[in-house]
């Protein structure tokens, strides 16, 4: 009897141990099996940059022509004797602006060419340029630009200009964004973007305040993601623009992004650098 009862618990831990290690297999094939799927995300994630990048190529090239062709009627328009003072003064605009893009592009070839250096500049002269070439645009549209200052800035920053020009435009084309999103289900009396600038210690910081629609709370770990969007992909938005203001002010300012937001309340997205 005892040499039964003895065999009986053997029987029932070998059956107990056969279960876990049947579980255990399927654990096993089911962490595969999530592994060889986030390895091929990221794969696809790595194939879609390369295009990506591939494409950025691509349009400079097709970019660079037309506005050097536009360069020589501006030029043609700022030697005619019969302009008046309103003319000569949308000229001048239209030269500066012209001169912005040209600089714009330059930075972009820079950054593909991963050619970047420190430059000296004036911080609020800088933004000011940016948001003077944009306003209009999104006024036109119902959104108005604003520039603030919180504190006593530093004038002059050395750092890599053409990498913060595109992370200060990549914030407020988002903003701008979500501020259009919003006219689509709610009536607010007016969109606004501001863009505050600071410093705090020895870091400056950028902040775009918007009244937009804002961001759902289990949105704003996965915004940075890339080609990840919460907003409705309508062609025009291919989820880049947020990663890749973080991977530049991690990589090349020695900086940080970091988000506030509120459903249908507005975001607010600083970058510390």
């Amino acid at each position: 009897q005892e040499q039964n009862k003895t065999l009986n618990r053997a029987l029932r831990v070998e059956h107990i141990l056969r279960k876990e290690r049947d579980s255990l297999e399927l654990k096993v094939q089911e962490k595969t099996r999530e592994i060889k799927q986030m390895q091929m995300e990221e794969i696809s994630k790595m194939y879609h940059l390369v295009e990506f990048g591939k494409l950025s190529s691509g349009l400079y090239h097709d970019l660079i022509t037309p506005i050097q062709t536009m360069s020589l009627h501006i030029e043609t328009l700022a030697d005619n004797p019969a302009k008046n003072d309103m003319l000569s003064k949308t000229i001048f605009n239209i030269q500066h602006a012209h001169t912005r893009l040209i600089s714009m592009l330059q930075n972009i070839r820079k950054q593909m060419s991963l050619k970047v250096e420190d430059e000296k500049f004036n911080l609020t002269t800088e933004v000011a340029d940016i948001v003077n070439l944009i306003k209009n645009n999104y006024f036109k549209n119902g959104v108005s630009l604003h520039v603030q200052y919180e504190s006593i800035l530093n004038q002059n920053v050395v750092t890599k200009k053409s990498i913060l020009n595109h992370i200060v435009l990549n914030l407020i084309s988002n903003a701008y964004e979500a501020c259009k999103e919003d006219m689509k289900t709610n009536d607010k009396e007016n969109y606004s973007i501001n863009i505050i600038l600071g410093k705090h210690g020895d870091k400056n910081y950028i902040s775009v305040v918007d009244n937009g629609i804002g961001i759902k709370p289990e949105h704003i770990s996965k915004i940075f993601d890339h080609f990840y969007t919460s907003k409705q992909r309508d062609g025009d938005n291919c989820g880049v623009g947020l990663s890749s203001s973080k991977y530049y002010a991690e990589k090349y300012l020695n900086g940080k992004i970091y988000v506030e937001s509120e459903r249908d309340a507005g975001t607010t997205m600083t970058l510390v650098f």
